[in-house]
């Protein structure tokens, strides 16, 4: 069968109709996103703190998140960019802060 997720999107589904499958040759995938399995990147620069001027990759996972929102973490996994909710705005901080900031201080 074809991948629902590569290329233009796949025709001609079969559907049920309680008693045998119907081949509908204009039925399938209207549209299909981006994958969940590909993660964002940021990549800072200009901070005279040299440890955020890194690239941080997202993670979505629930051991990460903070306010209920993903964090970004740096390559070297020193760093990460949280959504702090009291500010309205995102910030960086030292990884050894992380668990602070799940548990809703905003340390950077």
């Amino acid at each position: 069968g074809a991948d629902i997720l590569a290329g233009g999107p796949p025709r001609g589904w079969h559907e049920w109709t309680e008693k045998d499958w119907v081949l509908r040759k204009d039925a399938g995938v209207a549209k299909s996103g981006p994958s969940p399995l590909e993660l964002r990147t940021v990549k800072l620069g200009g901070f005279l703190r040299e440890g955020l001027n890194a690239t941080f990759e997202e993670r979505r996972a629930a051991a990460f998140l903070v306010n209920g929102r993903e964090i970004f973490m740096s390559v070297d996994g020193t760093h990460f960019l949280f959504w702090c909710v009291k500010e309205s705005r995102w910030k960086g901080s030292d990884t050894r802060h992380l668990a602070g900031a799940k548990a809703g201080e905003s340390k950077s």
